[in-house]
């Protein structure tokens, strides 16, 4: 922070006198100090994933994804496609929705194209455990990179053309594996494009009150008298 101050009060002090490869260097600066301000609250969050308490309540899935993509404000040229129904789950809700979150981003900072649409779906795994799946038409991840993504720092592109600081999708494994589950991705999808992401999640914590009632008759009821 203390050098991104001093950049700002360079940048009024040249004015504009501060022009061509200088001033792009300066950005380049600016970017870089972000990224390290990024890598130390990852840092932060991959720290705490196996070590914050549990705060458990239900989650609509429908809605916290549809919010998520509200608050990510991706380009206009892209769309959320959600395909079925997706549960109601009794959860800890801000873990969830963090890898989510990161998956959603991921599918759009990543995309080489200026559309694109992203498709999230959920099917029940077994008995008490749902995967979940985000999708994306970019331009997919090489097969040797599968493993390699998910460890902390990894990109695929440099960081001066995509921000970010690698710690994305390490921070969505901790998490997922945390609640006993795993993540794992599928690409190319189709045309030597896209790739899937999955991750599975507990329906409901043993020792919660209050079971899931996924795709019950009453919750779809409600969902239409809202919509």
């Amino acid at each position: 922070r203390a050098i991104s101050s001093l950049s700002e009060w360079i940048e009024e002090d040249l004015g504009e006198a501060l022009v061509g490869e200088a001033k792009e260097d300066m950005t380049l600066l600016r970017n870089r100090v972000q990224r390290m301000e990024d890598l130390l609250d990852s840092l932060l969050q991959y720290s705490r994933a196996r070590r914050a308490p549990h705060e458990i309540g239900p989650l609509d899935l429908e809605e916290a994804v549809r919010e998520a993509w509200d608050l990510l404000d991706p380009p206009p040229g892209f769309s959320l496609v959600i395909e079925g129904q997706l549960p109601l789950v009794v959860t800890p809700k801000a873990a969830l929705e963090q890898v989510l979150r990161n998956l959603l981003a991921n599918a759009v900072k990543h995309h080489d194209r200026d559309q694109g649409a992203v498709r999230v779906w959920a099917a029940p795994l077994g008995v008490g455990r749902y995967v979940f799946s985000v999708s994306d038409d970019g331009p997919g991840i090489p097969a040797k990179f599968h493993e390699r993504i998910f460890g902390m720092f990894k990109t695929l592109r440099s960081r001066d053309r995509v921000e970010g600081s690698g710690m994305g999708l390490a921070l969505i494994k901790r998490v997922v594996e945390r609640y006993e589950g795993t993540v794992s991705v599928e690409s190319p999808i189709e045309d030597g494009r896209g790739a899937t992401f999955r991750f599975d999640w507990p329906a409901t914590l043993a020792g919660s009150a209050t079971a899931a009632v996924p795709w019950a008759e009453d919750d779809l009821i409600q969902r239409k008298a809202r919509s």
